[in-house]
């Protein structure tokens, strides 16, 4: 920023300024910096260059306490994650454990050779009848199809991928088709956990249920606005036992 170096901070845009804060939060050499929001208005990759440097903090032991809304920025700089929903703790771990946790859905994403709307109905069918999926659109553009498989206790991740793999394996030989339908072919898939965005409106929806405040919860977490979703994240140098709570 040194072609700034004579301007007054107000005259900066709001991205600037948020670097010039976060110079001043380092300056001090403290063992704990609070940084909020701090890549909110910045381009795409001035917000990964100061992802970059506050990972180069982290490795000095230098404890950081982050808030954001944005899950991706979460998920990329925080060891623990903590939501806060009307001012109340509804969940806290790392990543990997509250999605685990808490995601109610794998997501299953097929891609298909010859899409058409046929076609789309008839695999979703299928996969309705093979997994319970319910398809996240019901008309989609494009050729990839998108589902959200139940998840189940006593069925791990590896048993449903083995599943889908056999499924896609198999399909359409397996399937009968209508006589002037193209046959689709599987070209690719993937299944992967319920996004943390996803988990935070589950965990919201939860606690507004039962503070008796429940609005448009449900919109919300069917539509997964990530605009309208607050969160609160931590990350420390420290080590700790995950936990979450289903009571609030």
């Amino acid at each position: 920023m040194d072609d700034q170096a004579d301007k007054l901070i107000r005259d900066n845009s709001g991205g600037q300024r948020r670097r010039i804060s976060l110079g001043l939060a380092l300056l001090a050499r403290s063992n704990f910096i609070i940084l909020d929001e701090p890549t909110a208005r910045m381009d795409p990759s001035t917000r990964h260059s100061i992802w970059k440097l506050i990972r180069e903090i982290r490795q000095q032991n230098i404890a950081i306490l982050l808030t954001s809304h944005s899950m991706d920025e979460c998920e990329a700089l925080c060891n623990r994650i903590a939501f806060i929903n009307k001012g109340k703790l509804i969940g806290i771990g790392s990543s990997q454990h509250l999605k685990t946790r808490y995601g109610q859905y794998y997501k299953l994403t097929i891609t298909v050779s010859n899409p058409n709307d046929r076609v789309f109905k008839f695999l979703k069918k299928c996969v309705f009848k093979k997994f319970e999926g319910k398809a996240t659109v019901d008309l989609p553009s494009g050729n990839v199809y998108e589902w959200e498989l139940p998840k189940r206790d006593t069925v791990c991740w590896s048993k449903v991928y083995r599943d889908v793999q056999t499924f896609a394996d198999e399909y359409p030989e397996n399937a009968i088709l209508p006589a002037d339908s193209d046959l689709p072919k599987i070209v690719d898939f993937s299944l992967t956990q319920n996004s943390l965005e996803r988990v935070f409106l589950h965990l919201s929806r939860l606690h507004e249920a039962e503070w008796g405040e429940s609005k448009d919860l449900n919109f919300l977490y069917e539509q997964c606005s990530g605009e309208q979703s607050t969160s609160k994240t931590t990350t420390t140098k420290k080590g700790g036992d995950e936990y979450g709570r289903n009571k609030y």
